[in-house]
């Protein structure tokens, strides 16, 4: 091997690998908590789902009008679609000691 030809492919993967981080993230926040952080390119594909994600200035979050599957299954037996209408903190449990929980209620619309 040819340490002096591929010596400047290890540099040049080091320097991309060791740079700084990319000084713009945003938070990903599901129920009022951040499960971590986005970079701009990340976000940018993210953004390409509306229907999934909502890209603001400060955050991205879930679409509001995404439904837990058991709420789709439900309204679609009477031809009707699951539609978030508020969520709440649920009560403290044992099985949600190391969880933070929201309740979510849905009605079901025509589409």
């Amino acid at each position: 091997m040819n340490g002096a030809a591929i010596l400047p492919a290890i540099v040049a993967r080091l320097g991309r690998e060791l740079a700084a981080p990319h000084p713009r993230y945003l938070p990903l926040v599901i129920d009022d908590a951040a499960l971590g952080y986005l970079d701009t390119g990340r976000v940018a594909q993210l953004a390409a789902f509306p229907a999934v994600f909502r890209v603001a200035d400060d955050a991205v979050t879930l679409a509001p009008e995404l439904a837990t599957v058991e709420a789709q299954e439900h309204c679609a037996q009477y031809g009707k679609k699951a539609v978030l209408v508020g969520t709440s903190p649920a009560a403290p449990s044992s099985s949600l000691l190391y969880l933070e929980s929201r309740i979510s209620m849905y009605d079901c619309v025509r589409e």
